[in-house]
C-alpha cells in the first residue's frame, strides 16, 4: 500500500513538472487538453486550475481578471464539473 502511494506521488510530481514545462514550450490547447486529462485520471487534480492561471498570466492580451483569461474560467468550470461527476 505505502509503494502504491509513493508511486502514485512520483507520477503526480512528474506531471506537475511536465505540465510547468509544457506551458513555457506547448500550444495551449495541448496543456488545457493535457490538464483535463490528468483531472481525469488523478483524485482532485487542482494543480490544473493553476497551470492554466500560469500559462494565461503569461500569455494574455487582455486584463480580464487580475491578468487572467477566458481559460482559466473555462479550466475551473471544467475541474468542478469533472470532479462533479468523479464522485458519482
Amino acid at each position: 500500500m505505502i509503494s502504491n502511494t509513493r508511486n502514485k506521488f512520483i507520477l503526480r510530481l512528474i506531471a506537475d513538472i511536465v505540465l510547468l514545462v509544457l506551458v513555457f514550450i506547448a500550444p495551449w490547447w495541448l496543456t488545457f487538453f493535457l490538464c483535463l486529462g490528468l483531472a481525469f485520471y488523478f483524485r482532485f487534480y487542482i494543480e490544473t486550475v493553476f497551470i492554466i492561471l500560469i500559462f494565461d498570466l503569461l500569455y494574455s492580451n487582455q486584463n480580464f481578471l487580475f491578468g487572467a483569461d477566458y481559460l482559466s474560467l473555462i479550466m475551473l468550470i471544467c475541474f468542478v464539473v469533472i470532479q462533479f461527476f468523479k464522485e458519482k
